[in-house]
């Protein structure tokens, strides 16, 4: 779990280059396809053994910019693991990709920031293995040229082992946009 602050006085924070607030992404195994549920969709299993025990996961962020051209689907790259144990990231290589080490059930969340500007829709969801669907779709209109906003998606995915999740934006201001 990560906390993120933020400034409110009224000063200036550029959150486009500060490591504290950059683009996250997340990918965590909540269990195998078979687990069973209970009645609100959880793991039938108390919390605190699910929370001694290890699971694959993996925090990344993207420390630069990434310009999105006009109304094209763009996975987000990261360039920094800031939790990776379980290899299921890379910084060299298909960066925008998280990747399941084994099958089950896992929990994705995803968070952007744009920079401002008045002009168009934002769109940011998500897209297994390149192909089909984005799953998670957030619409997010920006009326004040002033606002930069956040977006954040999330979803869960049923994948095998090997499958990957990719963090997708889209926008539409005409220009590119970061």
């Amino acid at each position: 779990v990560e906390l993120m602050v933020t400034q409110t006085s009224g000063g200036a924070l550029n959150a486009l280059t500060d490591s504290d607030v950059a683009p996250r992404f997340m990918m965590v195994w909540l269990g195998p396809l078979d687990a069973p549920f209970d009645r609100q969709g959880f793991v039938d299993k108390p919390l605190i053994d699910f929370a001694r025990e290890t699971h694959p996961a993996v925090i990344v962020r993207n420390s630069l910019n990434q310009s999105l051209l006009d109304a094209t689907n763009t996975p987000i790259t990261f360039d920094t693991d800031v939790y990776n144990p379980s290899n299921m990231h890379s910084t060299v290589t298909n960066t925008s990709r998280l990747v399941a080490p084994q099958t089950g059930l896992y929990l994705c969340v995803g968070i952007l920031r744009w920079n401002n500007s008045a002009t168009g829709t934002r769109y940011l969801g998500m897209q297994v293995n390149g192909a089909g669907n984005l799953w998670g779709l957030d619409r997010l209109v920006v009326l004040d040229a002033n606002e930069t906003p956040y977006h954040i998606s999330g979803n869960l995915f049923k994948l095998s082992a090997g499958d990957y999740v990719e963090l997708v934006g889209q926008q539409n201001s005409g220009g590119s946009l970061n």
